[in-house]
């Protein structure tokens, strides 16, 4: 059955394809997580219910993980390390392995609008013109590190340290402190130095992690004109973002692709053919999860298991005799929750959910980046507007690209499109003079410190539009782009919600 991913020999088959086809920040704390859970030891729950199994699935498992992207690969593999742990792994999505075009670096619009993605859009937002906003999420195992631009940035360590004071003294709060958490950094990191950018220090960094990062991507001319206006902007050369130096300034990215030219994910990283010939853990395949079963009767409200359905129409539940893990990303999570009963009573009792357990803070605090893309023609004709090719000599550029990525694994389709960064302080005099800018244009100040920036920009050397499902501008000339991003909400654009359309 297609939704039984389990076979070492279709990871074989996939590995023998000659074709040469990333928020890890999301999964790191999930490293933590494990690790927590494999030194506090094994804890009895009770558990209630009987339902249908799938095939090749027992009734009853110590950890069931909803959700197999990101997080979900990483904390099934770390949890299995112990043999006495068995687990059972969720995903509605299916495995990327054999999709011959998966790991080439450029080809992640390939992914959006397809049969692997969930096909989202916001609601019409009243302040950009009513326009529903495209959200692509990534429907395989991995989740979006399928499809996302694959850079390496972790934040500014001030960031860490403002999560560590927001959790107000609870327990294991102290090791979100960067000086603590930098450690599972190195340790999933596999640093590659790269002779072109000599003045990383790769001590700063893992080299035996199961994540390769480094410069092996594509690098246009345009990206280190970008760069170097940057500097000459007043915007410092920085070396690594990755560090405990700091985020400001500008370089070009530093990426989670593979010195053969290939994307990693979370999949290709953690769900290895040894993880997955391991007799305690089953992955399952397009299983969407519809609720979390919980236990009213114990003290207090306990998840116990879950419920899913397979594509042949039947519903399937399954036993967790010690947790649940729900790590279905920033959208199914709340949504799978508030499926179970447990969110804001007032927005669920209207579609006849039961309430379980009345948390408002569900679906709530929601906070995304907001961008401003400008565009440009290129009149040096460096940039990779081509890849999308439309003219004659356009495909003939793109032919020979293939090529050279078939041959050797480098070249144009090793971009990541986010070929370069700048990180920026909207405080900062060297770019924003007080005789320019008046005082009271400065916004208020959401950084959690002074090494944070609240301003970034990223380079592309193509433009593109609604995630270059869409033609771009000026349509078969050469084009690139800037992205700014706005890094930290202020007062009056804050939060959003999630809410259930229908149950």
């Amino acid at each position: 059955m297609d939704h039984l991913y389990k076979s070492v020999d279709a990871v074989a088959e996939w590995a023998t394809l000659h074709s040469r086809t990333v928020l890890i920040l999301a999964a790191l704390p999930l490293v933590y997580g494990s690790v927590t859970y494999l030194q506090r030891g094994r804890r009895s729950r009770s558990s209630s219910g009987a339902g249908r199994n799938a095939l090749g699935v027992t009734n009853i498992y110590d950890v069931v993980i909803v959700g197999g992207g990101t997080a979900g690969c990483v904390l099934a593999s770390r949890l299995t390390e112990d043999p006495s742990i068995s687990v059972l792994l969720l995903e509605a999505g299916t495995s990327a392995k054999g999709l011959q075009f998966a790991e080439v670096p450029v080809a992640l619009i390939r992914f959006v609008r397809s049969k692997w993605d969930f096909g989202l859009y916001t609601e019409p937002q009243a302040h950009a013109a009513g326009r529903k906003c495209m959200w692509p999420q990534a429907k395989l195992l991995g989740g979006c590190s399928n499809v996302n631009a694959m850079i390496v940035q972790y934040g500014a360590p001030s960031d860490y340290d403002e999560w560590a004071r927001l959790q107000r003294g609870q327990p294991g709060a102290s090791e979100w402190v960067y000086d603590s958490f930098k450690q599972y950094f190195r340790k999933f990191e596999k640093f590659n130095p790269s002779k072109k950018f000599p003045y990383v220090d790769r001590t700063q960094h893992g080299a035996d992690g199961p994540f390769d990062i480094g410069y092996d991507g594509h690098y246009s001319k345009l990206t280190s004109m970008f760069v170097q206006s940057c500097e000459r902007s007043g915007i410092p050369r920085s070396h690594d973002f990755n560090t405990a130096l700091g985020t400001l300034g500008t370089s070009e990215t530093m990426t989670y692709i593979k010195p053969d030219g290939r994307r990693i994910t979370t999949e290709i990283a953690y769900l290895t053919p040894e993880v997955l010939a391991k007799s305690n853990l089953k992955v399952v395949t397009q299983a969407s999860v519809t609720r979390v079963l919980v236990d009213k009767a114990a003290a207090g409200v306990r998840a116990v298991g879950a419920e899913y359905k397979l594509p042949d129409g039947l519903i399937y539940t399954v036993k967790a005799s010690q947790e649940v893990a729900v790590c279905a990303g920033a959208i199914f999570t709340p949504k799978i929750l508030m499926l179970s009963g447990i969110g804001p009573a007032e927005h669920l009792s209207p579609f006849g959910i039961p309430v379980v357990a009345n948390i408002p803070g569900v679906g709530s605090h929601l906070k995304d980046h907001l961008v401003v893309d400008l565009a440009y023609m290129d009149k040096t004709r460096q940039s990779l507007s081509y890849l999308a090719p439309v003219t004659l000599t356009q495909r003939l550029r793109a032919f020979g690209a293939t090529a050279q990525y078939l041959l050797t694994g480098k070249g144009p389709l090793t971009s990541n499109i986010g070929e370069a960064l700048a990180f920026a302080r909207s405080d900062d005099p060297n770019l924003f003079p007080s005789e320019g800018f008046s005082v009271s244009t400065v916004p208020e100040d959401t950084t959690s410190g002074q090494d944070a920036p609240d301003i970034e920009i990223f380079f592309s050397p193509m433009a593109y539009i609604e995630h270059a499902t869409k033609p771009g501008p000026s349509n078969g000339k050469y084009t690139f782009m800037q992205h700014i991003v706005l890094l930290r909400l202020t007062e009056d654009v804050r939060n959003d919600t999630l809410t259930l359309r229908e149950p």
